[in-house]
């Protein structure tokens, strides 16, 4: 029952951000559509930050072998929660699944790139969230 709720809290919060967030669709997106070859070689010990759906700073490190890490942080600096997990690339859709963050589901996202930006696509073409990319800046494990 736990993973259940929790999947539909991630629903509700994915129907949420693709609503608020922005109107664009993959069909009428600005940057490159990442092929799997492109994302495997950029998100190799790369780093994602942004905003999370709770207004947080959040921090995901992105390893080269499918392990990844993230910390939520407060907007005061506070560490409020961090989770570890694994990514990998499939049929040109960046995929990954956290331990505990979005109930533990596995998911896969088309991804485009905007200068600094990553854009994740859902599997309707619509805008679920974007974040700043940095390539080569993993933290240490």
């Amino acid at each position: 029952m736990k993973k259940k709720l929790g999947f539909l809290a991630v629903v509700a919060a994915s129907w949420s951000l693709s609503i608020t967030a922005h109107a664009e669709r993959l069909t009428a997106q600005s940057g490159d559509l990442l092929t799997s070859s492109d994302m495997r070689s950029m998100f190799a010990n790369a780093t994602f930050t942004g905003i999370n759906q709770f207004g947080n700073d959040y921090v995901s490190n992105l390893y080269d072998g499918g392990d990844m890490t993230g910390d939520a942080i407060s907007p005061d600096g506070v560490l409020l929660e961090s989770d570890s997990g694994r990514w990998w690339v499939k049929n040109n859709a960046w995929c990954r699944e956290w331990d505990t963050w979005f109930g533990g589901y596995p998911a896969c996202f088309k991804i485009v790139k905007d200068g600094d930006t990553i854009k994740f696509f859902d599997t309707s073409n619509n805008l679920i969230s974007d974040t700043t990319y940095t390539a080569d800046a993993a933290a240490p494990r």
